[in-house]
């Protein structure tokens, strides 16, 4: 496995701050330098294959788009309207997971069929 390259004079000025113990951060920079250069494969792996994400952060993908429902609307009327919104969202974003159709998985959901039925079938 190839080594990541980091510029050598950064490599020196991160080695200096730390032994100068001038910068808090730059201990953490340089493990995590090393963390990326012993996990390089990994790290890159979203470049490799499609299907993996850039990031891990599947929460805060989950999240966007209530922030932007409240950007739009200014805010939610009610508590009930939040929980409903989020509810939804929730619903569809797990439908999308499991590589559902999320209109026809919805109305499949309206006439009574529950939502475990409709993720198990093919």
């Amino acid at each position: 496995m190839t080594q990541c390259k980091v510029p050598a004079n950064g490599r020196r000025e991160l080695k200096e701050r730390c032994r100068q113990g001038k910068h808090e951060g730059a201990r953490n920079a340089q493990h995590f330098i090393q963390r990326l250069e012993k996990r390089k494969q990994e790290a890159l792996l979203f470049l490799r294959k499609k299907e993996v994400p850039f990031d891990h952060n599947q929460a805060e993908r989950d999240l966007r788009m209530v922030k932007v429902k409240q950007k739009i609307s200014g805010t939610f009327r009610q508590e009930d309207d939040a929980e409903a919104f989020c509810v939804m969202r929730s619903v569809m974003s797990t439908l999308q997971k499991h590589e559902k159709p999320v209109w026809e998985s919805l109305q499949r959901l309206l006439s009574g069929e529950s939502l475990q039925t409709i993720l198990h079938s093919s």
